[in-house]
C-alpha cells in the first residue's frame, strides 16, 4: 500500500512545535543551569575543542539542542531564525554558567548547540522523505538502518578495546588524586605479570605496556580500609601526561575496574566495569588480594578466595561513550542499556513493511546481535537485550500507525510495476 499525505494543518503542527519547545527548553535548563560541584577557579570560555571528553561534549550538546530546532521548525519559525535562536539561547546559558559552581563555559559549546538546532531544522525539512515513505522506500530505509546499527555495535566494541599509550608510566598505591576519594587502606604488594609495580615511576614502561596488552594478570595485595561513597583507588597506573591507564578501587560495595580505551583517544567518555557487591564483605583491617586479568572476552576479576567474575561490555554499551552516569545503581545502568537497544531498533520497526528488504533488515539485526560480540571482543548478548530489541520493533510499528493517524494519511493502492 502506498500512502498520500493529506496536508497537516498548520495549526496542529504549531501546537506540536510549541509542546516540543517547552520540553526542549526545560531539558536545557535542567541539564545546564544547575550547580555541579565547587566554584570554578578559571574560565575556559575561549576553548573550542578541549578537555578529556571533548568529542563526547560536542555530541551531547548537539543532541541536547536538536529537539529545540525541531520544535521551532514545526512552529513555523524560519530556518535562519531557528539557528539564531539556538545560538542566542546557548550563549545566554554559557554566560550564566560562569557564575555556577562546577560548570564550564566555552565557545565550543555554543557552536555545538547551534549545530544541534540546525540539525533539528534538517530533521523537519527532510520529514517527507522518511516520515511516511512508500512501501518500497520504507523497506530500503529499514535495511539501511539495520546496516547502520551493525556498524554502531562493531564500533562500540572497537572503541571499548584497551589502548595503552606509549608514554612513561607511574605506579600508584592508594593515591590521593583529588577528583576521586582517597582510599585509606594500605597496599602491600602490586604486580603486573609478575613484575613488581611500586608507587613511583616504572623502570621499564614499554615492558609494562606490552604486558598489559598481552593480558598479563594484575595482582594487588592490600589491607582493607573503610569503603568510600565515591570511587577511590587502591592501585592505579597513570602516565606522565596524567592519563589513566588502569585503576582498581572500590565505590561503596562495588569493586571498579577502569582502563584506557580507544574511546579515550577520541575524547569520548570512559565507562567502567563493576564487580557487584565485592566490597560488602570487606572489613577494615582485612588483608585481601585482588586479581584482574584479561579474558576472551572481557576481564576476570577475583577478590580473595571468592570465585572470579567475568566482567565486560555488551553491544548495548554504546551510549556510555557519550555520557556515563557514575555513582548510579546497576539496575539503572541496565535499564539504560535496554533503552539504548530499544531506541536503535525502533526505526527498523517503524519502516517495516511486507517487503524482502524489511525481512532482510530484521535478519541483519538478529545476525549482528548474535555475531558482533564475538568479532568485537564484547560479551554475548543476554536475553534481556533481545527483549529490548523486540520491544523496539513493536514500538516502532505502533509509532508508524500512530503517525499515520496523526497526519491523516489516506491509503492508496500501489502503482503498477514499471
Amino acid at each position: 500500500m502506498q500512502h498520500q499525505f493529506v496536508p497537516l494543518r498548520q495549526e496542529r503542527a504549531r501546537r506540536i512545535g510549541y509542546a516540543v519547545i517547552v520540553v526542549a527548553v526545560t531539558a536545557v535548563v535542567l541539564a545546564t543551569l544547575t550547580p555541579a560541584g565547587e566554584q570554578n577557579t578559571e574560565s575556559i570560555f575561549a576553548c573550542v575543542f578541549c578537555g578529556d571528553q571533548a568529542l563526547a561534549d560536542v555530541l551531547r550538546n548537539a543532541v541536547l539542542y536538536l529537539p529545540l530546532g525541531v520544535g521551532l521548525a514545526l512552529a513555523g519559525v524560519r530556518p535562519r531564525r531557528v539557528v539564531l535562536a539556538g545560538a542566542v539561547l546557548s550563549a545566554a546559558v554559557e554566560l550564566t554558567q560562569i557564575a555556577l559552581p562546577g560548570r564550564d563555559s566555552s565557545i565550543g559549546d555554543v557552536m555545538a548547540n547551534t549545530g544541534g538546532a540546525a540539525l533539528g531544522v534538517l530533521v523537519v525539512l527532510s520529514a517527507p522523505l522518511w516520515l511516511r515513505p512508500p512501501r518500497r522506500r520504507s523497506g530500503t530505509l529499514a535495511l539501511c538502518w539495520a546496516v547502520g546499527i551493525t556498524g554502531v555495535w562493531g564500533l562500540t566494541g572497537w572503541l571499548l578495546a584497551p589502548s595503552f599509550p606509549k608514554t612513561v608510566y607511574y605506579g600508584q598505591w592508594t593515591p590521593n588524586l583529588g577528583y576521586i576519594d582517597w582510599y585509606r587502606g594500605k597496599v602491600l604488594d602490586a604486580r603486573v605479570g609478575g613484575q613488581e609495580i611500586r608507587s613511583r615511576r616504572v623502570s621499564n614502561s614499554d615492558a609494562l605496556r606490552q604486558a598489559l596488552l598481552d593480558g598479563a594478570p594484575i595482582d594487588v595485595l592490600f589491607v582493607a580500609g573503610p569503603n568510600t561513597s565515591r570511587l577511590s583507588s587502591i592501585f592505579s597506573i597513570y602516565d606522565d601526561r596524567q592519563q589513566e591507564i588502569v585503576l582498581i578501587g572500590p565505590r561503596e560495595n562495588d569493586l571498579v575496574l577502569r582502563y584506557a580505551t580507544q574511546a579515550a583517544r577520541f575524547r569520548l567518555d570512559q565507562p567502567e566495569l563493576r564487580s557487584g557487591e565485592a566490597g560488602a564483605k570487606w572489613r577494615v583491617g582485612d588483608t585481601l588480594s585482588v586479581t584482574v586479568r584479561r579474558s576472551d572476552p572481557g576481564w576476570m576479576v577475583g577478590v580473595g578466595s571468592a570465585q572470579a567474575r567475568q566482567l565486560g561490555y555488551t553491544i548495548a554499551a554504546g551510549w556510555t561513550l557519550l555520557f556515563y552516569p557514575r555513582s548510579q545503581p546497576d539496575w539503572l545502568l541496565a535499564a539504560l542499556n535496554m533503552a539504548w537497544m530499544t531506541g536503535l531498533l525502533l526505526p527498523v520497526g517503524y519502516w517495516l513493511r511486507a517487503t524482502p528488504s524489511s525481512a532482510a533488515a530484521v535478519g541483519i539485526c538478529v545476525v549482528a546481535a548474535a555475531g558482533t560480540p564475538r568479532l568485537a571482543g564484547l560479551l554475548g548478548t543476554p536475553y534481556w537485550l533481545w527483549i529490548a530489541m523486540a520491544i523496539g520493533l513493536l514500538l516502532g510499528a505502533a509509532a508508524s500507525r500512530g503517525v499515520g493517524h496523526l497526519l491523516h494519511l489516506v491509503p492508496d493502492s500501489d502503482p503498477p510495476d514499471p
